[in-house]
């Protein structure tokens, strides 16, 4: 999967110790569903990862108000309405900082502006450990596995903003989009991951899987190519996938010459 998720050993990912795998397995399966929605293809709130308030279970149900944070917004509020409540929030705000010493704020202010250069990921930016990421990795790889398909979509959504710039959770997320036959947003997945980590051998192949669905053939020889180039042993799954794929492209080309 490249360098620079050498830390997360893909493509089966393992969790930090067996104990916490044990128990995130066992949480997978009785748990029906998760305790963070997204609406209309936006996270609007992460409900336990930042500490918001709960929100309705009900898919078709809009967020809950958090209590926290918030991304993304229903409709758009009047011009007036909108001054009216950031002046609100910036009241709220100063009584409750009143007391926080000056070094600190701006503390938090650079940080905040180390992330608005891209210099720290979201994760970063509210302190979530690399054991906490990789809990919620394997939790979402768990139910992966299961066929949870929207819950692991939701888990590696949330993972994709805590940190854009790790191409395992793009993969993943391209996986989990995949196995729902979304194809096009598959692709968007796949393709970010291998901008992020060019020798990423799972993206490549299954990029290349989806091109060549499409007829493709071109596109879907270049990413196949490619992902037998990095690996030429017989014991990457994801390379042997890439050969049996590489045939039927073959295939495909034979029989539009004789067309």
């Amino acid at each position: 999967m490249g360098d620079v998720l050498q830390k997360y050993n893909p493509p089966l990912f393992t969790a930090y110790n067996d104990k916490k795998r044990r128990k995130n397995e066992r949480l997978s399966k009785r748990m029906e569903k998760t305790e963070y929605i997204w609406h209309n293809q936006e996270v609007c709130d992460f409900t336990g990862f930042l500490e918001i308030s709960p929100m309705g279970k009900d898919k078709k149900e809009k967020p809950a108000k958090a209590s926290a944070f918030r991304i993304g917004f229903d409709e758009a509020m009047p011009e007036e309405e909108a001054k009216r409540q950031v002046a609100e929030y910036m009241r709220k705000l100063e009584e409750e900082y009143k007391d926080v010493p000056p070094e600190e704020l701006e503390a938090s202010a650079e940080k905040m502006r180390a992330y608005l250069r891209g210099d720290i990921a979201w994760g970063d930016l509210f302190n979530f450990s690399i054991e906490a990421l990789m809990e919620m990795t394997d939790f979402g790889y768990h139910q992966f596995k299961m066929g949870r398909y929207e819950d692991a979509e939701r888990i590696f959504k949330v993972l994709t903003v805590l940190d854009w710039n790790n191409a395992y959770y793009h993969s993943m997320l391209g996986s989990i989009l995949h196995r729902q036959k979304r194809y096009a947003e598959a692709l968007t997945e796949y393709s970010q991951a291998i901008e992020l980590s060019p020798n990423d051998i799972p993206s490549h192949t299954h990029r290349g899987e989806i091109y060549l669905m499409h007829g493709l053939l071109d596109k879907a020889k270049a990413d196949l190519e490619k992902a037998l180039s990095l690996d030429e042993s017989d014991e990457n799954k994801w390379v042997n996938r890439a050969r049996i794929l590489m045939q039927q492209l073959e295939k495909k080309q034979a029989a539009q010459k004789k067309d």
